[in-house]
């Protein structure tokens, strides 16, 4: 009887930490840095990302910002936080158009604004981002 036990006990055991590392590498938390997402995000917020999940027209997703755009020091700012405005196959409105090419965003692309469009650099400045840039999408702030 105390054999059954020990061997359900290491199998529960087993079990757990193979779901704590599936967990760590599908998850992972991110500071916001800047004010292009403000409101929904202000600087310092926690934000908890999914990583592997195909981003959906409207979620807020973490990509590796382009080379061009961080300095020769690397302050930390590798990722940037913005909006998925529009997934490959979707239409861009006239709008937001300024910076890419074409109005359907094209297979592996996605075209990405802040929420605060004054002070965001985004697809309209950069262009298309590609989905192997991106890190996750937000799940929710911590």
């Amino acid at each position: 009887m105390i054999g059954t036990w020990v061997a359900g006990a290491c199998a529960v055991a087993l079990s757990l930490g193979a779901g704590y590392r599936m967990l760590t590498r599908r998850l992972i938390v991110v500071t916001v840095r800047g004010l292009s997402m403000l409101p929904t995000y202000n600087p310092g917020d926690r934000v908890l990302v999914r990583r592997g999940t195909e981003p959906a027209r409207g979620e807020v997703v973490v990509v590796e910002s382009p080379a061009a755009m961080r300095s020769s020091e690397d302050t930390g700012d590798r990722w940037l936080i913005k909006r998925a405005v529009a997934v490959a196959g979707d239409r861009v409105d006239e709008e937001s158009r300024a910076g890419v090419r074409g109005e359907i965003v094209p297979p592996g692309m996605l075209f990405l604004l802040g929420d605060n469009r004054k002070l965001s650099m985004d697809s309209r400045q950069i262009g298309y981002f590609s989905t192997r840039q991106l890190l996750g999408t937000v799940w929710f702030r911590l």
